[in-house]
């Protein structure tokens, strides 16, 4: 069999190592009216793009991800509508979706189709804030450094993607953040920051982070009044109690009830 024949079939995981494998792709090579090939010697050449249409539809669902790896970007989006499955976090706009479960590479084609990079759902989130949010390392460098995503967009709450990745403990996307000059200060509708969810959350290692970047964060409240030591104890998490004691904390301070 040729050796480009071979390649292709691997490319798309048809295993050429079954007899019964190699028996019918000879065959349907062999019926060239059917197949849009002409062949010179043991070279064939595609004479009609109708073949991609055939290939999408016969092998799409079960090749995606070779078809968005290996196509060009045109190919893709003539062809194909990529949708989440999911109902739970069914977000409506394609790279949205992309970023939520992590698939760069549809990113980068996403990208490739000039979308817009900012773009947000219903919700105000932008692809960064669920990268930011699932914990998707890769996308979120992606998106920053080889996009320019803009930090600062918050969605309908005003929680920022640094206030998210924060929130859930991601460290190395909100030091990168940090890096790419999100707002340390941002606070959501109800005045709560970044540092303060890191508290109440017992992600030490990021509270110490923001803190080393803007100490004043230690004595900085929410609408209703509540420090950083008060929301780590509400939350019962003596670790940073200790830390914010260490670090200058009130351990009188009171909320605004």
């Amino acid at each position: 069999m040729p050796e480009n024949v071979t390649s292709a079939t691997e490319e798309i995981g048809l295993d050429l190592k079954k007899e019964s494998t190699i028996k019918y792709v000879q065959e349907e090579f062999e019926k060239q009216d059917l197949l849009y090939f002409s062949k010179t010697g043991t070279t064939y050449h595609l004479i009609c793009e109708e073949i991609h249409n055939i290939s999408s539809v016969i092998c799409g669902n079960t090749y995606t991800q070779y078809f968005i790896r290996y196509s060009l970007s045109s190919f893709v989006a003539q062809r194909y509508r990529i949708n989440s499955t999911n109902e739970d976090h069914k977000l409506g706009i394609t790279l949205i979706e992309s970023a939520w479960e992590g698939h760069a590479d549809v990113i980068k084609l996403l990208m490739e189709m000039d979308c817009n990079i900012n773009e947000t759902d219903e919700f105000g989130r932008t692809a960064l804030f669920v990268a930011s949010a699932r914990g998707h390392l890769d996308v979120v460098e992606m998106l920053l450094y080889e996009h320019n995503a803009d930090v600062s967009l918050s969605d309908k709450n005003k929680r920022t993607p640094l206030y998210s990745a924060c929130e859930e403990g991601y460290e190395q996307i909100a030091r990168i953040l940090i890096e790419k000059g999100a707002e340390i200060l941002a606070r959501d509708i109800d005045g709560c920051s970044s540092f303060l969810k890191a508290c109440a959350h017992a992600h030490k290692n990021i509270a110490e982070i923001l803190l080393g970047k803007c100490k004043e964060e230690i004595r900085n409240t929410d609408n209703l009044g509540k420090t950083s030591i008060i929301e780590a104890a509400r939350h019962g998490q003596r670790n940073i109690v200790s830390f914010l004691l260490d670090k200058g904390a009130n351990i009188n301070d009171t909320d605004s009830k």
